[in-house]
């Protein structure tokens, strides 16, 4: 298990900042996810800690150990892309094989080291056998095995599942997060996938132009995002998200809506009177009934679209003029809804985050 540490890492193609001053520490043993939409850096990142890329500025530790100017076979670390990037010539044997035969490692050393390795990943029955012999789930196995075979200190994955399609996804990024815990092997996995990264991460790392947006556990960054960004990011439907006026009280104003703080919550908001401000809540935060009931923030609304989902639905509904909002529901309740029903909104106080209009941060972390 290894601790790394990036420190004021830069990384510029020209003119164009993939990776800006990012600091980091990587705990000893840890599922780390880096996470964003395309082109955020996240693969610029993983492809600094093996080597491939050295940075432009800045420094990366293993166990307190300068590596950064160290190339990718003085790291010991185990690289599996997405592509798999199998020889297609070699079978399934020899690819597992080939990182120990550049390192010169003894005929029975090796041997007993890819079975051992293909064993464990359950393709020990495969290695005769060609990768255009294999379905995507093996191919993803024997690019993990030729990764793993070596002993890596670090295992990088940039998004290895990609390729596979939705039903093997779940069940290969469950037989990854067991591996990992069971090597117990400090882990970094790069995807765009949200749902991804809420599955399998011990922390997840969000990366958006180059810059750490939040880093977390899976509940912090879900149930209180940093900025609007992993907010929005962040969910299946995403937050829905409000521009709203803070008038005297301290309260949040939006037509006919207004629903005031006390405490804390009221203190940070005081600021920001007579300004606008984001809001943002989860979908399945929202309860709606036919009259205004219930503790913490109550908006009227008016259903104006249903979408059925198999279990549950999403429900769109009108606050005013193209003001909408989205609604997880059960499908039995949601089929009761007709569009244009008018409905209140019922929302607990905590689900309401509100953020800087000009940093668009988080008032909680303010």
């Amino acid at each position: 298990m290894v601790e790394i540490k990036l420190q004021d890492v830069t990384k510029k193609f020209g003119k164009v900042i993939a990776v800006n001053n990012v600091t980091l520490t990587i705990e000893e043993g840890g599922f780390y996810v880096f996470l964003g939409p395309s082109g955020s850096g996240k693969s610029t990142l993983l492809y600094l800690l093996a080597g491939i890329y050295k940075p432009t500025s800045g420094k990366i530790f293993f166990d307190g150990e300068d590596v950064t100017e160290k190339p990718p076979a003085e790291r010991n670390v185990g690289l599996v892309f997405q592509s798999y990037a199998l020889y297609p010539h070699m079978t399934v044997y020899d690819n597992i094989a080939y990182p120990l035969k550049l390192r010169g490692a003894p005929k029975e050393v090796m041997d007993r080291k890819v079975k051992e390795v293909a064993e464990f990943l359950h393709i020990d029955k495969l290695l005769e056998r060609y990768p255009h012999q294999l379905s995507g789930g093996q191919q993803q196995r024997v690019a993990l095995a030729r990764a793993l075979v070596k002993e890596p200190k670090v295992l990088l994955l940039d998004e290895p599942l990609s390729n596979l399609d939705a039903l093997l996804r779940i069940y290969i990024r469950a037989e990854l997060k067991r591996i990992q815990q069971d090597l117990k092997i400090t882990t970094i996995y790069v995807t765009h996938d949200q749902a991804e990264a809420l599955a399998m991460a011990d922390k997840i790392v969000v990366i958006n132009k180059g810059v750490i947006q939040q880093i977390g556990d899976p509940d912090e960054i879900y149930y209180n995002p940093k900025n609007v960004f992993v907010a929005t990011f962040i969910g299946n439907p995403p937050s829905n998200t409000l521009r709203v006026k803070v008038v005297e009280g301290p309260c949040l104003s939006l037509g006919e809506w207004r629903t005031c703080f006390s405490g804390a919550r009221a203190e940070k908001l005081r600021p920001y009177v007579g300004r606008e401000v984001t809001v943002t809540f989860r979908p399945e935060d929202v309860k709606f009934s036919e009259v205004a009931e219930g503790e913490g923030v109550t908006i009227p609304a008016e259903v104006y679209e249903v979408e059925p989902l198999g279990r549950e639905s999403i429900v769109t509904l009108s606050l005013g003029p193209e003001i909408f909002v989205k609604a997880v529901q059960p499908l039995q309740a949601s089929k009761k809804l007709k569009l244009g029903k008018k409905v209140y909104i019922s929302l607990l106080e905590s689900s309401v985050k509100v953020y800087d209009p000009e940093t668009e941060t988080n008032l909680d972390y303010l």
